[in-house]
């Protein structure tokens, strides 16, 4: 119901609505002008000189509403309660006020889902702050801080903080992260600056090599490129972020079971990101045709000079046939050169036919040879086969 009354204290306009589907509305806003309703000049007068007062209170139980109005909300549930408060000239009120949510999950586009939201958000004419918000990102703590300038002219400034512990960051087929998060977002929407420290805690990419993929050659990308934002108000931000893990990002597929470590530093843009610093590849095993290779060691360098041509420095080793195999891989992205050395010595053409046959030239001479060598690369190309039919494994 609407009510609107009025006398020598001035209007009262009261707004009561029944609980429905979506919420309520209850409030009360007062005029100090007063009125006389058979004079309209008092009427004018009071919209011209007077001024106002008073409190609005809406409520949103439940915010599933929201989703069907917004498509990129795939889910929304939770409760939130609005007040306002009115204030200054009838004419032109400033609105000051709070939005208070609570046991908020959310699913936005292809994002982790969150969940657990709870927290205030302030607004005044100009200004929005968050008084803290926190929830969960994969069932794991953060806490959204900070404040946003609003302008007519020109963009929203920024100047909030994200903090947050193990959070999930990305949760796809064949790629899971999690970090440590305590970053900031500041300056004009259009031309922000994205800084802080991202530690991955646990990441895994299991994306299968596959041998038999079709379509002929692909010509190599010359570049390294981490990701790339390519809309959005991330596209342009300036970034200085620090990318650190200790061991903590795993590989698992059908080539290569490892682990690697990050010293990063982020720069550049979020469309063109430029690494600074060093990836380090810890003890893994990488499958070849007719062994196992065990990198002892590696490190690919992005020098902040060139942070799209990293060196590549990497060594391996491998027992055959009572030959020791040592392999190494050095160079500048992509003219890599690779060395192989063994113990007792063989030739490097020898050296290289071992590693990929598992077998000596001299194996092949004859007919058995020949059969033996076809038959240790069929069962590979099967085993490979096998594991395509059957899908991928567990990465755990």
């Amino acid at each position: 119901t609407l009510g609107l009354g009025g006398g020598a204290d001035g209007l009262v306009l009261t707004v009561n609505s029944e609980p429905d589907g979506i919420g309520e509305l209850n409030g009360t806003v007062r005029s100090d002008e007063p009125v006389v309703w058979t004079e309209p000049t008092t009427l004018k007068r009071a919209f011209e000189r007077g001024r106002v007062k008073g409190k609005v209170r809406i409520n949103l139980p439940d915010l599933q509403f929201v989703a069907r109005l917004v498509t990129q909300v795939r889910h929304l549930e939770g409760a939130a309660q609005v007040d306002l408060e009115l204030g200054g000239p009838l004419r032109s009120p400033e609105v000051v006020g709070t939005t208070t949510v609570s046991g908020v999950s959310a699913t936005l586009g292809g994002l982790p889902p969150l969940q657990e939201l709870a927290g205030t958000l302030r607004f005044t004419p100009g200004r929005l702050e968050f008084a803290p918000i926190k929830g969960e990102i994969g069932y794991e703590p953060f806490e959204l801080t900070g404040t946003v300038e609003l302008s007519e002219s020109g963009a929203p400034i920024l100047d909030v903080a994200l903090k947050g512990a193990n959070l999930l960051l990305v949760r796809q087929r064949h790629l899971r992260v999690r970090a440590d998060l305590d970053v900031t977002a500041t300056g004009p929407l259009d031309a922000l600056s994205a800084a802080g420290v991202v530690t991955i805690t646990d990441g895994l990419y299991s994306q299968p090599i596959d041998i038999f993929a079709g379509g002929g050659a692909r010509v190599a990308d010359t570049s390294m490129q981490f990701f790339s934002v390519r809309s959005g108000p991330m596209a342009n931000a300036r970034l200085d972020i620090k990318l650190l893990g200790d061991e903590s990002f795993r590989i698992r597929n059908n080539f290569v079971r490892g682990s690697i470590s990050f010293d990063l530093a982020l720069k550049g843009t979020g469309k063109v990101p430029e690494p600074r610093g060093s990836i380090f590849l810890q003890e893994s095993l990488v499958a070849l045709p007719a062994t196992s290779l065990k990198i002892v060691q590696g490190e690919i360098r992005f020098p902040p000079d060139n942070p799209f041509a990293p060196s590549v420095e990497m060594a391996g080793r491998t027992r055959m046939r009572g030959f020791d195999l040592d392999l190494r891989v050095s160079g500048v992205a992509p003219e890599l050169q690779v060395f192989l050395s063994s113990s007792p010595s063989l030739s490097q053409e020898d050296a290289y036919v071992l590693i990929t046959t598992g077998g000596l030239p001299a194996d092949y001479e004859n007919e058995a040879g020949q059969r033996a060598a076809l038959a240790r690369a069929g069962s590979f190309v099967g085993k490979q086969f096998l594991s395509r039919l059957a899908g991928p494994s567990d990465p755990d």
